[in-house]
C-alpha cells in the first residue's frame, strides 16, 4: 500500500539529486548593491540598545526580528541583520556562535570579532560577514548577506556609521 503522503519518485536520479541538495543546501544569492553615489541615506535609532546607524533609502527596515534583532532588505531580500543576542538564543538561530572569528577589529570604539560563515535557514544558506562586540552582558552582531568575502563599499559604509 502506498503512503499517500510521502512523495513518488519514478527514477533513482531524481533521488539522489535531491538527497545532495538536501545534504548540501541550497545557496541564496545577496542582491547586487547599487553604486554608491546613486544611493540616498538614511539613519535608523534604536533608543533601547542606544545605537545608531546608517543605511540606504532603498532598504525597508523590519524591527524586532524574532524579539531580537532588525533586518534591513533590499527587493525582499534580506542583506543586513542587527541582532542582540544571547548564546543560546545565537546558536538557536545559526548566528556566528560555533565559528572561528577571521580577526579582532575595532567598531566604534570597541573591541569587535569579524566572522565570516554560511548562515543557513533550513536548507538554504547565504555567506554571511559578522562583525560582533560584547554588549550590554550580551552580544551585538552587524552582519552582512553577501557573496564576497570582503564588504563592498556601501556595506562598508554601514558598518562605518556604528555609534553606540
Amino acid at each position: 500500500m502506498k503512503n499517500p503522503s510521502l512523495p513518488q519518485f519514478k527514477s533513482i536520479p531524481t533521488m539522489i539529486l535531491l538527497c545532495f541538495v538536501l545534504a548540501l543546501g541550497c545557496r541564496s544569492r545577496a542582491p547586487e548593491n547599487p553604486e554608491i553615489s546613486d544611493v540616498n541615506w538614511q539613519t535608523y535609532s534604536n533608543k533601547n540598545l542606544n545605537i545608531s546607524l546608517s543605511y540606504p533609502d532603498i532598504y525597508t527596515v523590519d524591527e524586532n526580528l524574532d524579539a531580537h534583532g532588525t533586518l534591513f532588505r533590499y527587493g525582499g531580500h534580506p542583506v543586513i541583520s542587527l541582532r542582540f543576542t544571547d548564546e543560546h538564543q545565537g546558536k538557536k538561530h545559526g548566528l556566528w556562535f560555533g565559528n572561528q572569528p577571521e580577526k579582532s577589529i575595532e567598531l566604534a570604539g570597541k573591541q569587535a570579532l569579524k566572522y565570516v560563515y554560511n548562515h543557513y535557514d533550513a536548507i538554504f544558506y547565504m555567506r554571511t560577514i559578522s562583525y560582533v562586540v560584547d554588549y550590554r552582558d550580551k552580544y551585538l552582531g552587524l552582519e552582512f548577506r553577501t557573496d564576497n568575502e570582503e564588504l563592498d563599499e556601501i556595506q562598508q559604509r554601514i558598518l562605518n556609521s556604528l555609534k553606540f
